[in-house]
């Protein structure tokens, strides 16, 4: 097990459970204030790279007592010549307040996966992601 720390927003600390050859399994806990979008977790990819991701998202307002959500997202990324594809492969969600999301979002050559939520809430996310990348 080891930790990567990312600073996007604020300093955070993303604990990769396992990596073998091309595979790795992240989580983490992130609180954020306000709508965002915050990003969670970023992974860069190279010319010819082609990778699969599966994730789980959980959300829980922590300000007040209230909405929650839960996410599941699978999609495939694919990249050639230096531009980014991604293709949604199944998606499911419940949440108590529509505004909130978790996403998957391009930008450059990176895969981010975002989250947002709702002005003047704070908000837990808690996830966990599993990557399977061929290059």
């Amino acid at each position: 097990m080891s930790e990567v720390s990312q600073s996007v927003n604020h300093e955070k600390r993303i604990v990769v459970l396992e990596t073998t050859g091309r595979q790795q399994v992240f989580t983490a806990d992130e609180t954020f204030a306000g709508v965002g979008p915050n990003t969670l977790y970023t992974h860069s990819t190279a010319t010819g790279d082609v990778l699969s991701f599966a994730l789980e998202v959980v959300g829980k307002r922590t300000d007040v007592a209230g909405d929650t959500a839960a996410y599941r997202r699978e999609w495939k990324v694919k990249n050639v010549a230096g531009v980014l594809t991604l293709v949604t492969l199944s998606s499911s969600q419940s949440e108590d307040n529509a505004a909130w999301d978790a996403l998957p979002v391009i930008s450059g050559t990176n895969v981010l996966i975002r989250v947002t939520g709702v002005a003047a809430q704070t908000i837990k996310w808690s996830y966990r992601g599993e990557l399977l990348q061929v290059n």
